[in-house]
């Protein structure tokens, strides 16, 4: 209990991972690749909006992020 009070209040970002962890250390097979998937999909979704040279080479290339 104390540990996640100081984890909580000193250090957030560690205790929101550690939440995480676990919630999701018990997943099966399919859920996590779905998880990676959705997360992968974050990713490249982010990189097109905010990376002006991977923006511009996937427009040229005319790869679609959305697949």
């Amino acid at each position: 209990m104390l540990n996640k009070l100081l984890y909580k209040y000193l250090k957030p970002e560690v205790y929101n991972l550690h939440q995480y962890y676990e919630k999701t250390q018990w997943l099966n097979r399919k859920e996590i690749e779905e998880l990676q998937l959705l997360k992968l999909k974050k990713l490249l979704e982010y990189v097109y909006k905010n990376v002006p040279f991977y923006k511009k080479l996937w427009d040229d290339n005319h790869v679609n992020y959305n697949v």
